[in-house]
């Protein structure tokens, strides 16, 4: 069931993605073309708006920075039009179409939130893969009597809770030293840092500097591509998440029934 799950997850997943609006943002650019014999041209130029000082120096160096308040003309929630846009969440960032229903981002640091939300969405992108291939590939030591993952609902052996303490300790060691915004020994900390200067410091939340595949320039090597990959691994990752609790929840009835049959059986004889 675990693995049918996941499979329908993939398949659906680029409609979803399309669900979202398609890319999270998009340059369009607007050129005016008057003809070199035109008497008019001075006028035309004349009137037409430029930057102000500030604004140009602050794109100077990337014309493409990505810019802030994309949702800043609208007051409802792109995901839920019927909610107010919570104020926080204005469309600047990857996988921002102000979805809170609980006002979150107005009680707590947006970035925080944000890291918060990548740590689980990785994991849970682990975990909706690890645990069905777990129960098909791994040895039977690596399992509980029954056959299945350990876990708080299956129960551990001796073995796989020395091993799940220990990378739960390793993975508390990992929060503890990647807290507080330390993302400036990531490889891509000066580049996301240029990319958001326009809608704050603090580059990108989640940037590890982990990227073995060199996946993060592949939708374009700008601001605009770069964010475009970071709303597609957030967007797996929410899927993942509601997929892994799917597991849990049809874990935890087929453990009920296990135990009802087991009952039953020894009540029988």
């Amino acid at each position: 069931m675990k693995l049918i799950l996941l499979l329908i997850s993939l398949a659906t997943a680029p409609l979803a993605s399309g669900f979202n609006l398609g890319m999270p943002h998009v340059r369009v650019s607007h050129k005016l073309n008057v003809a070199a014999s035109s008497p008019d041209i001075e006028a035309l130029e004349s009137k037409m708006e430029l930057p102000s000082d500030e604004v140009a120096a602050k794109n100077i160096r990337n014309p493409n920075r990505l810019a802030p308040g994309r949702y800043n003309d609208i007051d409802y929630s792109i995901t839920l039009p019927f909610l107010k846009r919570p104020t926080g969440l204005d469309g600047s960032h990857a996988g921002d179409f102000g979805f809170d229903p609980l006002g979150f981002s107005d009680a707590f640091d947006i970035y925080y939130m944000q890291e918060c939300e990548l740590r689980h969405a990785r994991l849970a992108m682990l975990a909706v893969a690890g645990w069905p291939l777990a129960e098909l590939v791994s040895p039977k030591m690596f399992l509980t009597a029954s056959g299945q993952a350990p876990s708080v609902l299956n129960g551990f052996t001796p073995l796989t809770f020395v091993t799940t303490v220990a990378l739960f300790g390793a993975l508390g060691f990992f929060e503890f030293k990647t807290a507080f915004r330390s993302s400036s020994s990531s490889k891509f900390d000066a580049l996301n840092k240029e990319d958001m200067a326009n809608i704050w410091e603090y580059g990108i939340a989640g940037d590890y500097g982990f990227d073995p595949a060199n996946l993060y320039n592949k939708l374009g090597d700008d601001p605009a591509g770069r964010k475009g990959m970071r709303q597609l691994e957030i967007t797996q990752g929410r899927y993942a998440m509601l997929g892994i609790t799917a597991f849990a929840l049809i874990e935890k009835v087929r453990s009920e029934e296990r135990r009802g049959d087991g009952v039953k059986r020894r009540r029988s004889e």
